[in-house]
């Protein structure tokens, strides 16, 4: 995508991913918000406890 190769035009490596019919309907956002949401609470730091 446009936006993807301005991110690798700068030097950032993005992560994406396509669905298979090229849609974003329901039932693409019903399995692709869960994945994402799991992907983002992995980048996050893990907060501490003093």
């Amino acid at each position: 995508t446009h936006f993807a190769s301005q991110l690798q035009a700068v030097g950032v490596t993005p992560t994406t991913s396509w669905s298979a019919t090229g849609t974003h309907g329901f039932n693409y956002w019903q399995q692709a918000l869960p994945a994402a949401y799991q992907w983002l609470l992995q980048q996050l730091p893990r907060a501490t406890t003093n």
